[in-house]
């Protein structure tokens, strides 16, 4: 028995759920086979320390395949883990540095040996990238660029190379140990070459004993560290760097956890620098169990031979972190469920898995991440693919494409686009996956970005022609791969994305929204309303982005139907596998005929879509009172969650563009002094004018300046283009909306200016609407009623901010404040009286509203307009509640320190 050297620091305690208590043996039995929730566990952590911690803190129903979960992830904690990685990236970086220096100690030989390194792990210079380029010594601009002079890309590619190796090495050990067929054709590990040439590992042993593993197969992880070991001259040092990454495998393995975390994928997101450029960012592991364990549960009522066919797909797989927390979830399944193939391994990687990228390395590291869930067992193909198309993967998002995949291990294979069947080439027929797991790329490539798509005009226009309509290029390639996604999967499939949480409000994913609602059942939209990470799911986006599992319904439906969307907010993020699987059962376990409630760790809506991709307005709230407040206001209704009595409003609900258009952008607006010429006029700063200028402009949003409804302009324009400015100057208007409002600071959401201004790139004009109706939009918008309403549609990409898209404007929900009627006739009225009057008041920040009474004006005078009662102390008491409900969300207040101060103070005042 080997003894342990690290300290216990987190172990599961485990009960008996009281209502087994007087189970006889064959009741108990009963519920062990049908697996029920008869056991109560808590995460203790911290045991070695003074400081340790129970999560959560009451306990968690618990079946026995759960317990299987938990018991994986309590082999090594994942603080553990983390370390461990930390301190192998770091080692692998030195590796990288010292192979640098014995490449470049080998003279002439070494650049064409770097240079080599540079293609094959992507770390080119951006002058290879250019086919046909000039030489970077005949252009001009050589000598000013950093690039090749100061750049990083050598040590970028010595670097990658060295983790590749490492993976090549720990299979190669794995194998040496665990696979039969390969211990036949005498594979040595690592350690018994070192014994056998007297401490020295040398490429040419190295080179032999992978060229063994590639002749079972294993070509997907082997081959590219068979390439770039052999791609020139390593110089003197190079033994010592195996050596090095042998004693980093043994290192590794000393943990005995590689079957549950993904060792590859943790390196790859701590050693590379330009992950931004790749478009590679990392999905955190406890994100991917999150994600994973919720769409396994929805083949729950399958047999184990119907999970074991199941069809898994990640086409942006990356490094395999979603894939292989998806395989191993599948994977539970079929064992709880009485699978015992001993060759489901062999089949799911042959047959099964289909993983595709369009950068080699992050392939590479998915056939490792993939591989090391059995390495007892061996495979002779495998469905892992760098996608060579100029599309990537999206060429499948034409239906009437199989494949146009190259399976790593066959690089010399030319790609196809038909029926097919040659060796490496593998196909994904429609309507054949079971499970799509991807947390795609949002954008679409940009600054050169090496894994740049093009051509995908034409394949959207396929797509579309099949009546696949959730591609939008304003929405970025997110919706692109949701299309791939619904396209591939089959009836009763699974769609299980990483998604921005603009997907959930945005104007121009309106179409996403009808397609899934069309398409989709059982639609759980998942979001992380928590401080952590700038409520990011993936590992350093930056971005508020959500999870979205939905199970792709019988028959497609050829019409929209009404459709419940289940929102999830968490007030705490997972920060453990454990805790990610644990919130996964949790969810999946939410009754279905309950349409609010309480969660351990948040909340949950289910909101009606009464019409076609309407934004699913709960998702990023964490209040439900404010759900069904704002429900009720897109409906013209006001609902007081103190009496629970709702009233309709006296105006209905119309959208902005029934009362206004929305101007031209500031792209043909003009540019500002010192920026990339375009437009009509060039717009400089009115404080840089000796006089007033003739053309204002409302250029720029300034939080210290525009505190009041009446605003004056911020620019004056020089005119660049006589005819452009002639037109433009037919767009002029006193009234403008903040396209791009943040909730912390800014205070105005319309304004109005004195004289007649354009528009620009904080502010979007509003035309062809009367005096009387702009105030009423003015003050509506400035409200807590518009803030409500503007929150449900803006984009949502960062905490506290809300901007919207200039096509996104007139689709704003807004009373119908021009109607024809007494009731609008009264609002246009009241708005008159007050408009002077509040128009000059100095307004706080909308995130500040509970503690402004000038915005408490604005919000009596608007519910007057609205029809309420506001002599009413039941009136008064619910604007304050709605004011204090609106600042208490995290995707207003941003948790901005300052603001959430306020709050608890106000609360505690109260």
């Amino acid at each position: 028995m080997s003894s342990i050297t690290r300290p216990f620091t987190e172990v599961i305690a485990i009960g008996i759920d009281s209502k087994c208590r007087n189970d006889t043996r064959s009741k108990f039995r009963n519920r062990l086979e049908e697996s029920e929730a008869i056991l109560q566990v808590q995460l203790v952590r911290g045991l070695d320390s003074t400081n340790g911690t129970v999560w959560p803190s009451t306990p968690l129903p618990c079946r026995p395949e759960d317990l299987i979960a938990y018991c994986e992830y309590a082999q090594v904690p994942q603080t553990v883990i983390d370390d461990q990685s930390r301190q192998i990236a770091e080692r692998i970086e030195a590796a990288g540095t010292s192979l640098l220096t014995s490449i470049r100690g080998t003279g002439l030989l070494a650049e064409q040996t770097l240079t080599t390194l540079r293609e094959l792990t992507g770390c080119k210079h951006p002058h290879e990238n250019e086919p046909n380029a000039v030489p970077p010594e005949e252009r001009p601009d050589y000598l000013a660029s950093r690039c090749p002079n100061v750049c990083d890309h050598d040590t970028q590619a010595t670097r990658t190379a060295c983790a590749v190796w490492l993976i090549a090495i720990d299979l190669q050990n794995d194998l040496a140990q665990y696979s039969r067929n390969l211990q036949a054709q005498n594979l040595q590990s690592t350690g018994s070459l070192i014994g056998a040439s007297m401490g020295v590992l040398t490429v040419s042993d190295v080179l032999a004993q992978w060229r063994t593993i590639a002749d079972v197969n294993y070509l997907p992880v082997v081959e590219l560290a068979i390439d770039t070991l052999g791609a020139g001259a390593m110089g003197s040092s190079i033994p010592d760097v195996l050596d090095y990454l042998h004693r980093l495998s043994a290192q590794i393995n000393a943990l005995h956890a590689k079957h549950v975390y993904n060792f590859a994928g943790e390196l790859w997101q701590r050693l590379v620098t330009d992950r931004e450029e790749r478009a590679a960012h990392y999905t955190k592991p406890e994100i991917a169990e999150l994600l994973s364990s919720i769409a396994a549960e929805r083949f729950n009522a399958l047999g184990s031979t119907a999970i074991a066919s199941l069809n898994l797909m990640d086409a942006a797989c990356g490094t395999g972190t979603l894939l292989g927390a998806g395989e191993r979830a599948l994977r539970r399944k079929y064992t709880v469920k009485g699978g015992r193939d001993a060759n489901l391994h062999r089949k799911r990687m042959e047959e099964h898995i289909y993983g595709m990228d369009i950068n080699g390395i992050a392939g590479t590291l998915t056939a490792k991440r993939l591989t090391d869930m059995n390495v007892e067992q061996d495979y002779a193909q495998s469905k892992i693919a760098v996608i060579t198309d100029q599309a990537g993967s999206l060429i499948l998002m034409n239906p009437g494409i199989t494949g146009v995949s190259q399976v790593l291990g066959y690089r010399n294979v030319t790609p196809t686009k038909g029926i097919g069947g040659e060796a490496g080439i593998f196909h994904v027929p429609h309507q054949s996956i079971n499970l799509s797991l991807m947390n795609p790329p949002y954008s679409r490539p940009r600054k050169g970005r090496e894994q740049a798509t093009k051509g995908l005009d034409p394949i959207r226009a396929a797509a579309r022609k099949q009546k696949y309509l959730m591609s939008h290029g304003q929405a970025g390639l997110a919706s692109d791969f949701s299309n791939l996604s619904n396209i591939r999967l089959a009836y009763g499939g699974v769609f299980a994305h990483v998604l921005p949480l603009t997907a959930a409000h945005a104007e121009t994913w309106k179409n996403w929204r009808s397609q899934m609602e069309k398409d989709f059942d059982h639609i759980v939209a998942i979001a992380n309303t928590s401080s952590t990470a700038l409520q990011s799911m993936s590992a350093d986006t930056g971005m508020s982005e959500m999870l979205v599992i939905a199970t792709k319904r019988p028959n497609r439906p050829t019409t929209w139907r009404q459709t419940k969307i289940l929102c999830i907010n968490l007030n705490e993020a997972p920060t453990t596998m454990a805790e990610g699987y644990a919130m996964a059962q949790e969810i999946a376990s939410i009754p279905t005929n309950q349409n609010q409630g309480l969660i351990t760790h948040g909340s949950y809506a289910k909101i009606d879509q009464g019409q076609e991709g309407f934004p699913w307005t709960a998702v990023g709230n964490s209040n439900n009172e404010l759900n069904t407040i704002t429900a009720g206001l897109l409906a013209a209704e006001v609902f007081d969650p103190s009496t629970l009595n709702t009233q309709n409003l006296a105006l209905p609900m119309v959208t902005l563009g029934d009362l206004a258009k929305a101007g031209p952008t500031h792209h043909t607006i003009g540019y500002v002094e010192g920026s990339e010429q375009m437009g009509a006029f060039r717009w400089t700063s009115i404080g840089d004018f000796r006089q007033s200028p003739t053309q204002q402009s409302m250029w720029a949003v300034d939080a210290k300046t525009q505190k009041t409804i009446n605003s004056k302009p911020t620019h004056g324009g020089t005119v660049i283009d006589q005819k452009l400015s002639k037109q433009m100057v037919k767009n002029r208007s006193n009234w403008f909306l903040n396209r791009n409002i943040r909730w912390t600071s800014q205070t105005t959401s319309v304004v109005r200016t004195p004289r007649l201004a354009h528009g620009g790139r904080g502010w979007n004009a509003l035309q062809e609407l009367t005096d009387q109706v702009g105030k009423c939009i003015a003050l509506y918008y400035n409200s807590v009623f518009g803030a409500i309403v503007r929150n449900a549609y803006g984009q949502s990409t960062q905490a506290g901010r809300a901007p919207i898209q200039v096509n996104a404007i007139e689709g704003l929900p807004c009373p119908d404040f021009k109607a024809d009627t007494a009731e609008a006739k009264k609002a246009r009225d009241i708005a008159e009286a007050n408009f002077a009057r509040l128009s000059t008041k100095s307004l706080k920040p909308f995130g500040y509203c509970f503690d402004d009474k000038a915005r408490a004006d604005i919000d009596s005078v608007v519910a007057e307009m609205l029809g309420l009662d506001t002599r009413d102390a039941t009136t008064v008491e619910m604007l304050e509640h709605y004011r204090l409900l609106f600042a208490s969300e995290p995707n207003v207040n941003g948790h901005n320190n300052k603001i959430v101060a306020a709050l608890a103070e106000h609360h505690n005042s109260d």
